[in-house]
């Protein structure tokens, strides 16, 4: 029989790995007995198909990997800027350059203007292959800094640029302040 994942224990699965990412290896996989661990702990979500053992969760984190895989190679295309709403955020001026890169890239299809669900999971497990303060992705800004910012700043660089009402002087010193955070952080931009 066929396992079968219904969302919910997809949450519940990535959830208990995030929980207990210190038991994975440096390269972000999990030995046999967390993944034991893992399907013990999602069991009481099954509603039908196969019982999830350490093989089947070792599977579906591995699948998991190499959607996230995909989604750090469109995210460091410098011409795009991913949005985990929008996905690639594919505009009438960068079609040509992603229908180029699906050519080659056929797993990314699915991420033109779409978001993937369990992103932020993933990249909470996932080590990034080089890693270091001086380490640059262009369409990236670390959650830990993204905390950091202020709120107009925050939603700046998530892409929400509609005014919110306030005042322009709120506006001017809030952008003073982002200024100021992203600096100390390495973060340029001009």
């Amino acid at each position: 029989m066929k396992a079968h994942w219904e969302d919910e224990e997809h949450v519940a699965f990535l959830k208990y790995l995030v929980e207990h990412k210190a038991e994975a290896g440096d390269n972000g996989m999990f030995k046999d007995t967390a993944m034991e661990h893992a399907a013990a702990a999602i069991a009481h979500l099954q509603v039908r198909g196969a019982v999830k053992d350490t093989k089947i969760c070792q599977n579906k984190y591995g699948a998991f990997r190499r959607i996230h895989r995909v989604i750090e190679a469109i995210r460091n295309v410098s011409r795009w800027t991913w949005n985990n709403k929008t996905g690639a955020s594919i505009t009438p001026a960068t079609t040509s350059s992603w229908d180029d890169y699906v050519t080659k890239h056929t797993q990314a299809k699915p991420f033109r203007n779409a978001r993937w669900e369990y992103l932020e999971y993933l990249d909470e497990l996932v080590t990034s292959p080089a890693t270091g303060t001086n380490v640059f992705h262009p369409t990236v800004v670390p959650p830990s800094i993204q905390r950091s910012l202020p709120d107009t700043t925050s939603a700046i660089l998530k892409g929400n640029t509609e005014p919110d009402g306030s005042d322009e002087s709120d506006n001017e010193e809030n952008d003073n302040e982002a200024v100021r955070t992203c600096s100390r952080h390495g973060i340029s931009f001009f």
